[in-house]
């Protein structure tokens, strides 16, 4: 394994470990009432995401768009503003798994 593979798995592992952190933060307060979860948000989720802006920033630039991280860390960048909405409201959910897990039983027998 060269160099060049080393830094794209460093890369990945490191966005990977800035997402981690923040469904850290949100299982500790999913049994939490909005108000709270919205008070964590701010004080937890948007420190943790300012850093993962920053790395997207620095390692945007250094990744070939067309590789797998790229076009990974080019969707994160383009949904950004969706991705942050979340810490605005204490009864948004950071991610649609649920929504994804509700409807999978019925997308899942579907012919493409």
């Amino acid at each position: 394994m060269g160099q060049k593979d080393k830094n794209r798995t460093g890369k990945a592992h490191m966005g990977l470990s800035y997402v981690r952190k923040l469904y850290q933060i949100e299982r500790g307060i999913k049994d939490s009432p909005p108000e709270d979860r919205k008070r964590v948000r701010q004080e937890q989720s948007l420190p943790a995401l300012q850093k993962l802006r920053q790395w997207l920033d620095k390692s945007l630039p250094q990744v070939p768009p067309k590789s797998l991280l790229g076009k990974a860390l080019h969707y994160l960048n383009n949904q950004w503003e969706k991705l942050i909405r979340y810490c605005e409201e204490g009864y948004l959910r950071m991610g649609n798994n649920l929504a994804g897990n509700a409807i999978c039983p019925f997308v899942v027998g579907r012919k493409v």
